[in-house]
């Protein structure tokens, strides 16, 4: 499934232009979100990327999840 993540985020590498960072933000919240932990169990700083680029993330997880 990670890898799946992996090529979206690739596919929209145009539209999104995440760096590895937030990459790896995105990732963590993807689990987060698979393992049905809270976002508030998270690092500070992915709380705040997840807060300003919520749909960005969600349209993300919901192709990948499809």
């Amino acid at each position: 499934e990670m890898y799946l993540y992996i090529w979206v985020i690739n596919q929209n590498k145009g539209t999104m232009n995440y760096t590895k960072t937030q990459e790896r933000m995105v990732k963590q919240i993807a689990r987060a979100k698979k393992d049905g932990v809270s976002m508030y169990k998270l690092p500070m700083a992915v709380q705040k990327f997840w807060c300003y680029h919520k749909k960005d993330i969600e349209a993300t997880l919901s192709t990948i999840n499809k």
